[in-house]
């Protein structure tokens, strides 16, 4: 990212969130307890992805807010879902809960050009 900014310096970065993920047939990330403490499900893979998922992503998330030209898209919404108390993979979406589906392509799709163009629109703005 910093190499691109050297070399265009006007130019507008936006930085995608790893995707969620999940090995667990019924494509649960997260169950949240009565207090509201996240507990991770003992034995799943998810125990091993989900919270790395998280921490790099908070990590991105960092990174753009310290550079003035460079924006995160966090796409966790896109794929999950909430159930009860549960977070999990949304099976249409991603049907294996770790690759896209062509439904789920076609909602990232969406979704990035919807961030995109608020953040063409407030450049706009500013140069108005």
């Amino acid at each position: 990212v910093e190499e691109i900014l050297n070399r265009k310096p006007n130019a507008q970065i936006v930085i995608n969130s790893i995707l969620p993920m999940s090995q667990e047939k019924s494509g649960i990330l997260e169950i949240t307890g009565r207090k509201g403490k996240g507990r991770k499900k003992k034995g799943s893979a998810t125990t091993v992805f989900w919270p790395s998922v998280k921490a790099v992503n908070k990590q991105l998330q960092k990174f753009a807010d310290k550079h003035k030209s460079v924006k995160f898209f966090d796409a966790t919404d896109i794929f999950t879902e909430q159930v009860g108390n549960r977070l999990v993979i949304d099976h249409k979406l991603m049907e294996d809960g770790v690759h896209p589906t062509a439904a789920g392509y076609k909602a990232w799709d969406k979704a990035i050009i919807k961030r995109i163009d608020t953040i063409e629109s407030k450049d706009d703005d500013k140069r108005a």
